[in-house]
């Protein structure tokens, strides 16, 4: 009785590796949610003073009274300063236009440009926070929050530009680089240039778990593993519930050659994501290609195709373990999905061939495989499932033809056919 070979790994595998960033997890974006690629683009920067309440909601106040005469444009100057200070933003903006009335200062334009960011009126801010750069060349703040204005009006280009005016003038500046990181991983996806930006960054912010997990993800997306598993580790460690984090660890301990961590990784983003279907498909990957342990891959894979049940690759896998398991009943409704999913699969084809022929469905097994030859007809084992069902039918010639095949294409899968055929029929 002939098995389905582990060496249907070595195809499976190439399209598992190349299949996304972060691969599975790597749903661009990874896949991933929060601080991940694929959450939408929320920025791991800010240029602020740290607030103690959450962001206001109240109506926002649109016009302010004219300067009062006889109070200069540094004494308004002075009092937005200490109602910005206190967090009390509409006044501080009232005393700040009322400043700039009088006389253009850097500063105020700066705090005037910051509170617009803080309203999320990103174009409003743009003008004052250009006067601040013209009136202070030098000031780098004013550079990094004009970046993050532009950041988020999506205008990519004139935000790198302006973040890297920043750091220019300020080498030190954590937050302007994560701004720049930000703008090359979530919006220009330019991961090389966004890990060397994440790197000056958190040197400097080193208390952000989400851009060492976002430094985490670019570097396992550039091979660079050695460098992704610490990252990851030290957002587990600024954010122990950061699921996410947990999976770029397991994927970068997998790619070092250490699956077992890999799994007590993704078994830990399991705990804080109970339906993380990246996980549970990345933990039946380890059992099915690493562990060869293919019991426990068809649990997991069960798992990911009840989250998510379009997955032609992992319909496939499981098929495969169920084949192997002598599941074959259980095998048909998964391949046949996978098939269904992703027409030129040749090997979910070929594999519910094998599937069919076991459950002696001979016509519909012959069908399958001769769909799979037809999509390639160099792959080897679809020719010797095949010419095991001419076998099977007692159908000499057919079996004949496909051994001729094998014997050019794979040897041992020659002698394999050979082996199965009836003596009656070697003739």
């Amino acid at each position: 009785m002939i098995k389905p070979y582990p060496k249907h790994l070595a195809l499976a595998g190439i399209l598992l590796l190349t299949a996304g960033s972060a691969m599975a997890q790597h749903d661009m974006g990874g896949g991933a949610a929060a601080g991940g690629a694929a959450n939408g683009g929320g920025s791991t920067s800010r240029i602020a003073p740290a607030r103690r309440v959450p962001k206001r909601t109240t109506t926002v106040r649109r016009t302010t009274t004219p300067a009062r005469r006889g109070v200069t444009a540094e004494q308004y100057n002075a009092q937005g300063d200490e109602f910005f200070r206190a967090e009390n933003y509409d006044d501080a903006l009232e005393a700040y236009l009322k400043a700039v009335e009088l006389k253009p200062i850097s500063s105020a334009y700066y705090h005037i440009g910051w509170i617009y960011n803080d309203r999320d009126e990103y174009e409003s801010a743009i003008d004052p926070l250009q006067k601040a750069t013209r009136l202070n060349p030098n000031d780098a703040t004013a550079y990094g929050e004009m970046g993050y204005s532009l950041y988020k009006l999506k205008r990519s280009q004139e935000a790198i530009a302006a973040y890297r005016q920043a750091v220019q003038m300020k080498s030190d500046y954590g937050t302007a680089y994560l701004g720049l990181a930000d703008t090359y991983y979530y919006q220009t996806k330019q991961y090389r240039e966004a890990l060397d930006a994440y790197r000056e960054g958190v040197k400097y912010k080193s208390e952000n778990a989400q851009a060492f997990y976002n430094l985490a993800w670019c570097a396992n997306e550039l091979n660079q593993y050695s460098e992704a598993a610490p990252a990851a580790r030290h957002a587990i460690a600024l954010q122990p519930d950061y699921p996410e984090a947990y999976v770029e660890l397991g994927y970068a301990e997998r790619k070092l050659g250490s699956p077992n961590e890999a799994v007590t990784a993704y078994n830990q983003a399991i705990r804080y994501k109970a339906n993380y279907g990246v996980a549970y498909t990345a933990l039946g990957d380890i059992y099915y290609e690493d562990l060869k342990q293919y019991q426990q891959a068809a649990g997991f894979y069960e798992r990911s195709v009840s989250i998510s049940p379009d997955n032609a690759r992992v319909r496939y896998r499981l098929g495969w373990c169920y084949n192997d398991q002598s599941r074959y009943a259980e095998a048909v409704p998964q391949l046949s999905e996978a098939v269904r999913l992703k027409p030129e699969y040749i090997e979910a084809h070929s594999e519910l061939g094998y599937s069919l022929l076991k459950l002696h469905r001979l016509p519909a097994a012959i069908q399958e495989l001769r769909t799979a030859v037809g999509l390639n007809n160099e792959y080897a084992t679809a020719h010797l499932y095949l010419g095991l069902a001419y076998v099977e039918q007692r159908n000499k010639q057919g079996a004949q033809a496909e051994y001729a095949i094998l014997r050019r294409l794979d040897a041992s899968k020659a002698q394999q056919l050979y082996d199965a055929v009836p003596a009656n029929m070697r003739n």
